[in-house]
């Protein structure tokens, strides 16, 4: 019996405990330092697998800080390292810059800021059926910008090849680590070719030409949400910033360094390939 009044004591204790500032404060504290750690970790992956070691180029204008950016109303925008995204948060105030560090890599232009600079130049995506007419008048340069291999196994006919990302060079304890993580996925590690835009240059391409920009998905820059055969359309909140891809990467490289008439092939080149236009093996 004097172990079940001691145990009750010890349980009543224990909620209050629980219910003062002091734990909150340590339970939060706690909180913290967990989610920096998995942050962390949602970088090291979010940089392989979106492609986010970007560099930008010095002939274009970007912001250096998110609240710059005239449709993000001074701030409230975060990485969700839980979903692997950017999200709109009015609670946010401190403001973050347009540029980060990669572990491995070299430094890139955040997506928020890619984003809304794409929307701001009113980049424009096309559909495949048009996107082929135009290549097929010789009125538009299809380029792949997916890696070697991937254009190796397929791509689209009379496209051109120039990976947005190369095989990891550094040798740094970071970059092997990398290494090692994407081999455990059976995966080539990458990262991001500063040299990218000039070798675009150096196919033969001019400034004014009429590119598009082709990777495996697509991406979006849309933001609202319209279900087929209704009227009704909303804004998701999934998507604020729309859905990073390599070749939306790719555009705002090419348009920061100068490029005028750089297109985006919607759906990409699975879409492609699912819809039965013209490919290489």
């Amino acid at each position: 019996r004097g172990r079940h009044v001691t145990c009750a004591m010890a349980e009543r204790t224990l909620h209050a405990w629980e219910g003062c500032a002091g734990f909150r404060w340590k339970k939060a504290r706690r909180t913290r330092k967990e989610g920096r750690v998995r942050g962390a970790k949602a970088r090291a992956l979010r940089s392989e697998k979106d492609g986010s070691d970007e560099r930008e180029e010095k002939e274009g204008t970007s912001p250096k800080k998110m609240d710059e950016l005239p449709s993000n109303g001074g701030g409230g925008v975060r990485w969700d390292g839980a979903n692997l995204r950017w999200v709109k948060d009015s609670r946010v105030k401190k403001n973050v810059d347009a540029k980060a560090k990669p572990l491995s890599g070299s430094e890139y232009t955040v997506w928020p800021v890619v984003h809304t600079t794409l929307v701001q130049n009113k980049l424009q995506s096309v559909e495949c059926d048009k996107a082929d007419r135009t290549i097929r008048n010789g009125e538009a340069v299809m380029l792949d910008i997916r890696t070697k291999r991937a254009f190796d196994k397929g791509h689209v006919e009379g496209a051109i090849s120039v990976p947005l990302f190369r095989p990891v060079e550094g040798r740094t304890k970071f970059d092997n680590l990398k290494r090692l993580a994407m081999a455990g996925f059976a995966m080539e590690a990458t990262e991001r070719d500063p040299d990218f835009v000039q070798k675009v240059l150096d196919k033969g391409i001019q400034k004014e030409d009429k590119l598009i920009v082709c990777c495996d998905i697509g991406g979006t820059l849309e933001t609202i949400v319209r279900r087929p055969g209704r009227d009704r359309e909303f804004a998701d909140k999934d998507r604020a910033f729309g859905r990073e891809s390599r070749s939306l990467k790719a555009c705002f490289e090419l348009q920061q360094a100068g490029f005028t008439n750089v297109l985006h092939l919607k759906d990409g080149y699975n879409m492609w390939l699912h819809l039965g236009y013209p490919v290489q093996l």
